[in-house]
């Protein structure tokens, strides 16, 4: 894994860092060749990036870093079916759009969801971790969580997720947008499409 800081006041203003999570180092590279004023670099560079070193330039109207970086383990739980079936604002809705039972009502939607988004004990185990990060529970209480219920939490996080950054699985969605504005901290980003084509949300302990 490594971590990018590139400021430039016409792409990225101060959007920092980039970390390059499920991108494979050619496409981070190639992704870096865009930009012009890096290319009398790009020898160093390249070397620095395969050899997981640090790296630092800097022009007149810009800087970059590019160093190494160790990220908690991620777990990637395929979506797929969910993602491609699902009525997101069903399982995610204010109360400004569903009125006071919003909250109640989702649950329950959640709970009675037909999709199974965690399909054995890993899975759920990676994500009983994942939801202890939040600081909103403690052990005693995640661990009291039944398997439905679980589930239902991961139904309400995949469509909250989905709901932000606009998402739905037909052909005109725009994933390199999407991934772009994620990479500036709009969004989430933890949702991505994987080189199977396959839809997966991404969660470190």
């Amino acid at each position: 894994m490594i971590k990018i800081n590139y400021s430039h006041p016409w792409i990225f203003g101060n959007k920092n860092p980039y970390i390059a999570r499920h991108e494979g180092l050619d496409k981070v590279i190639l992704d870096l060749r865009r930009f012009a004023n890096l290319v009398s670099y790009f020898p160093e560079l390249v070397a620095a990036i395969k050899a997981g070193k640090t790296f630092t330039c800097k022009g007149e109207a810009f800087s970059l870093t590019v160093e190494p970086v160790e990220i908690k383990p991620v777990y990637e739980l395929e979506i797929t079916e969910f993602f491609n079936g699902c009525v997101p604002s069903e399982y995610s809705a204010s109360v400004a759009e569903r009125g006071q039972n919003a909250g109640k009502e989702t649950w329950q939607a959640a709970n009675e969801c037909e999709y199974t988004l965690l399909k054995n004990e890993s899975e759920r185990v990676a994500v009983r971790k994942y939801f202890k990060t939040f600081g909103a529970w403690d052990d005693k209480e995640i661990n009291t969580w039944t398997d439905t219920e679980l589930n239902a939490l991961m139904i309400q996080l995949v469509s909250g997720d989905m709901r932000e950054g606009d998402m739905h699985s037909g052909s005109t969605f725009d994933w390199e947008q999407y991934e772009k504005d994620a990479s500036a901290g709009r969004i989430s980003g933890r949702i991505f499409k994987g080189t199977d084509s396959k839809i997966y949300i991404s969660i470190s302990e």
